[in-house]
């Protein structure tokens, strides 16, 4: 397995609280909230806002036991019990009390801060193997609760519709999550691999660009946009109607096909 690059460990510190900040400003919108507020649909499809919660608490409590494992063990997984472990974390939410699903999100941010803190860059930089496919270093694990702290907090909708991260996520993630791509979600099993081509990303904000390219590639194009919705976009929260793009526009509206997932 080739490594992917990750948060170089040397910035974890610094990253930690970053993610204090996103974890606040999540339960600080939580705060208050009526059963029927919860209960109601979120911005992501099929999911209402009890299930992001009990997602996002499941996660933390996961991360918590993975961290242990990532150090101890070099190895660790999400789901040990499959796919049917984390639909069952998703709908546990649809049944229960309000008060309960933001004490268990609270608990489970608390305990996975606390534990995060004491890290030293040392065992940032420790290398394991995640959910039996990808060699890590342990910052991957705080890049993506980072990541997933502020989608879904955007996802719960809040302050509207839209894609809604703060500068400083956006700043670190599209690079990491741009150099992701190929490794990482083209070996997804929902890959669609007769998908090939090559995918210009140009970022009009930082001014950055990167070419994404795959085996035997047939077609290209070129997708242009903020960083933030270049983001967006690439974690599949922005559509590409909104991007500016060039090329092969068949190409273009193909890409979360080639790259699935979040």
């Amino acid at each position: 397995m080739s490594r992917t690059p990750d948060l170089l460990a040397k910035e974890a510190p610094d990253a930690v609280r970053r993610l204090q900040r996103a974890n606040q400003h999540l339960l600080d919108q939580l705060d208050g909230l009526t059963h029927e507020s919860v209960q109601a649909a979120s911005l992501l499809p099929t999911w209402s806002r009890a299930n992001l919660i009990t997602h996002l608490a499941y996660a933390g409590r996961a991360l918590v036991r993975m961290t242990d494992e990532a150090l101890d063990k070099g190895a660790a997984s999400t789901y040990p019990g499959g796919p049917s472990e984390r639909a069952e974390s998703i709908k546990r939410g649809n049944h229960l009390p309000t008060d309960l699903l933001k004490k268990e999100l609270t608990v489970a941010v608390e305990e996975l801060d606390r534990m995060w803190s004491s890290l030293t860059v040392a065992d940032w930089e420790a290398p394991f193997v995640l959910n039996n496919t990808h060699d890590v270093q342990l910052t991957r694990l705080l890049m993506l609760r980072w990541m997933e702290v502020e989608v879904h907090t955007s996802d719960f909708g809040f302050d509207g519709p839209g894609f809604d991260v703060s500068d400083e996520f956006i700043a670190v993630a599209l690079p990491l999550r741009i150099s992701w791509l190929v490794q990482h979600h083209r070996s997804r099993e929902d890959a669609d691999h007769s998908v090939r081509g090559v995918w210009n990303l140009r970022a009009s904000t930082s001014r950055s660009a990167w070419t994404i390219t795959t085996s035997h590639p047939t077609e290209e194009c070129t997708i242009e946009g903020s960083d933030h919705d270049l983001l967006g976009f690439i974690l599949g929260r922005v559509p590409v109607g909104q991007m500016k793009t060039t090329g092969n526009l068949g190409l273009a509206h193909r890409f979360k096909l080639a790259f699935p997932g979040p």
